[in-house]
């Protein structure tokens, strides 16, 4: 496997692609207010990597750390960075603690 050529930015500039928004609460909470998802978890992942870490880890945590509103084609609009918890395509089962009415 090549190494990965760190000077190129253009996944950050993939990433930002079709931003419109992000929440102004980063805490999504179930039926219950229960936090299900804490948008801000990832936001120590800021710079370059410590010593301690992948670089290409630490890279990839900035790129997928990213979320909010994104409008993926015309007039489609889709959040990201919480569709795990909080899509109606999920599978969490009605009642569970990341079920989102």
């Amino acid at each position: 496997m090549s190494d990965l050529d760190y000077e190129d930015r253009q996944d950050f500039e993939d990433v930002e692609r079709g931003f419109i928004a992000t929440l102004s609460d980063p805490l999504v909470r179930n039926a219950e207010g229960v936090v299900v998802w804490d948008a801000d978890a990832y936001d120590f992942v800021h710079g370059e990597a410590p010593t301690t870490v992948s670089a290409s880890l630490w890279r990839q945590g900035k790129l997928v750390a990213r979320h909010g509103l994104f409008e993926v084609a015309p007039a489609s609009i889709r959040p990201v960075g919480w569709t795990s918890r909080t899509s109606p395509s999920s599978k969490a089962t009605p009642g569970s603690s990341s079920s989102i009415p």
